[in-house]
């Protein structure tokens, strides 16, 4: 086990094997997961055949959740 460093200075543990975290949900747009240590954000999303991904990556110089159907297509898609 080592320790990291997260952005505002805390030190949190990581493990050395991977740990499955888990959000059950009916609306998984409305979820934003934030990695604390580097900074990067993700929206949830409905996994497609074409994209089976739950989180798409948000874009760090734009940092917005979609505010319309069409942008939400493009995050959808992961194109964004």
């Amino acid at each position: 086990m080592d320790n990291r460093k997260l952005i505002n200075g805390a030190e949190t543990v990581a493990f050395d094997i991977a740990v499955i975290l888990e959000v059950r949900t009916k609306c998984p747009g409305k979820y934003k997961l934030v990695d604390m240590e580097t900074g990067e954000e993700y929206m949830g999303r409905l996994p497609t055949e074409d994209n089976p991904q739950h989180w798409v990556r948000l874009e760090v110089t734009r940092n917005q959740i979609p505010t319309s159907p069409e942008e939400q297509k493009y995050y959808d898609l992961g194109k964004k």
